[in-house]
């Protein structure tokens, strides 16, 4: 009997991702067996052996196995080794292979302890550093700040019972407004792009306002710099400024962080409010390590 191209091809991939969930559970049995054995460093070499055999490897499942294989491999060196250099050695191998904010996250903890997250959530910008036109962004109202950006001639509008979004393109910014209500919730959210010395050139005549950025931010701003501005000491605003993706959770007096190391040409940074003196978010992209965008959008309380 002559199998199909295709399901030879479908049966060919299922037994090889077969072998290779075999071949991790092996290695984790194999490991395990060696710490009862009292021999970690048999241990941790079976575990660099198993990465080093799947370094050009990519799928979800992989980079998933070896997240927890990298985070197996921490405790090992932290509590069977008593090798605190090697456990953040691996750790920071870990997020900058695989992108994984768990392990960034643990390497943060041991490298700055817990109460950095306490200088963290001192840091960001309060309510009166966040301002439109120089008055404190959530205290406009959404006629307020309909009337406040002009009208050009290709603006593009749309209004149900949920609010308005609008979108209108100057000369110097592009600019898109959004008002939403509902029986829960009623905010309010501006974003900028294409603002001052930027690549884009928008060919109007109007001139638009501006960003008001917090605390001296430009664009074309670094993520780093971006951050440090922010208030971040220089050398966590380094770690940070690796981050693909790096969100801050403010919430009362403490912060969640939630970092993702994966690496791109576009970087994301967002600072969510909750129950501080602001309700609402900034946002701050960046493409090549350059700032290209800004975004704050607050609750009206």
């Amino acid at each position: 009997m002559k199998w199909p191209r295709t399901l030879c091809c479908c049966l060919l991939a299922a037994i090889l991702a077969g072998c290779g969930a075999a071949g991790y559970d092996n290695v984790i049995k194999s490991m395990d067996n060696s710490l009862r054995a009292n021999d970690p460093q048999r241990a941790v070499q079976l575990g660099q052996d198993w990465l080093e055999s799947h370094r050009g490897d990519q799928d979800y499942d992989t980079v998933y196995q070896k997240s927890q294989l990298y985070q197996k491999l921490y405790e090992i060196y932290r509590e069977d080794l008593s090798d605190e250099v090697g456990a953040l050695a691996i750790l920071e191998e870990g997020y900058q292979v695989t992108g994984d904010g768990e392990l960034f996250n643990l390497y943060f903890e041991e490298v700055y302890g817990t109460e950095a997250y306490q200088h963290l959530a001192e840091t960001f910008p309060s309510s009166q550093e966040i301002l439109l036109d120089g008055i404190p962004f959530d205290q406009w109202t959404p006629q307020q700040l309909w009337d406040y950006f002009p009208v050009t001639q290709d603006s593009y509008q749309s209004e149900d019972e949920n609010g308005w979004y609008r979108s209108e393109t100057y000369k110097n910014v592009s600019v898109t407004l959004n008002y939403f209500t509902s029986e829960y919730s009623e905010s309010l959210d501006v974003r900028y792009t294409d603002w001052g010395e930027g690549d884009y050139t928008n060919l109007y005549e109007m001139e638009g306002p501006g960003p008001q950025l917090p605390c001296g931010i430009q664009e074309g701003d670094s993520f780093q710099t971006v951050l440090e501005k922010l208030g971040l000491p220089q050398e966590l605003a380094q770690a940070f400024g690796q981050c693909g993706y790096l969100s801050f959770y403010l919430r009362g007096d403490e912060v969640e962080l939630y970092p993702d190391m994966e690496a791109s040409d576009y970087q994301y940074l967002t600072i969510s409010y909750d129950t501080r003196d602001y309700y609402g978010s900034l946002e701050f992209n960046f493409r090549q390590n350059g700032l290209t965008e800004y975004r704050m959008s607050h609750e009206i309380q």
